[in-house]
């Protein structure tokens, strides 16, 4: 049976794996995950955790005033 980009299914599954055979599996299948190429999006990134947190606290801060 093949899975994603027609390889092996078992290849697919989440693994634990060493530092240098992580990269190479990381580049066959996804050459755009490169640190020049993730930080062209920080700022988005940045941005878009920043919201999210705000959102968790300001749910945070409604609970604990109005719920208990």
């Amino acid at each position: 049976m093949h899975g994603f980009l027609g390889s092996d299914i078992t290849t697919d599954s989440m693994t634990t794996l060493d530092h240098a055979n992580h990269s190479i599996r990381r580049k066959s299948f996804a050459p755009h995950y490169t640190q020049s190429s993730v930080s062209q999006f920080q700022p988005e990134m940045h941005e878009y955790t920043f919201s999210l947190i705000n959102v968790r606290n300001v749910a945070h801060e409604y609970r604990r005033i109005y719920l208990t």
